[in-house]
């Protein structure tokens, strides 16, 4: 496998989504709705779409810990093989968590832009592509519309499964440990 470095892109997504929302069953795929995890370590760790991997798992804890910035709404992750080899990809989605920075969707953009700069310098190698979506959100529980980012993170191809786990492991990881080193703020926190 040829190596090269990994890829940020950031889009926007023109629909709104209500937080919280319910659990569903989209045909097959099991949303099991959100769940407030901000300061609430035990209850990261008994998220079921993290259940059979540490890496989100921690992830879960580490974005939820009452010194970040963020919260998590939601996150998902998918280990597969198809007739080229075998791939990773999930999702984990974030929103500030101070009513000031959720509203202004300019702070999702400031963020990405230092996280493609991080990730620049460390140079992380592989095929390893961050995918950012920025959606308009309103959060009910405290009557706040705002933003949120779904970071998606896709690596492949691989030559055996172990190979594309440990790739999305160690890019969310990364995510996971820029979030943790972003600024916090003295404003209004959602939770």
């Amino acid at each position: 496998m040829d190596e090269f470095k990994a890829q940020a892109y950031l889009k926007f997504i023109d629909r709104k989504k209500v937080i919280p929302y319910p659990g569903c069953d989209n045909g097959g795929s099991i949303n099991y709705g959100f769940k407030v995890l901000k300061n609430c370590p035990d209850e990261a760790k008994l998220i079921t779409e993290a259940q059979d991997n540490e890496h989100l798992k921690q992830a879960l804890i580490d974005i939820n810990d009452q010194s970040t910035s963020f919260f998590t709404i939601g996150c998902e992750k998918v280990f597969k093989k198809n007739d080229y080899g075998f791939f990773a990809s999930g999702f984990i989605e974030i929103a500030f968590n101070y009513k000031e920075m959720v509203a202004q969707p300019d702070n999702y953009f400031r963020l990405f832009m230092h996280f493609t700069k991080e990730l620049n310098a460390k140079s992380l190698i592989g095929p390893i592509r961050y995918e950012w979506e920025i959606e308009p959100a309103y959060f009910s529980n405290v009557n706040q519309d705002g933003y949120s980012v779904a970071v998606w993170i896709l690596c492949g191809l691989y030559t055996d499964i172990q190979q594309a786990e440990s790739s999305w492991g160690e890019a969310i990881v990364f995510l996971t440990d820029f979030l943790k080193s972003t600024q916090t703020f003295n404003l209004t926190k959602i939770y």
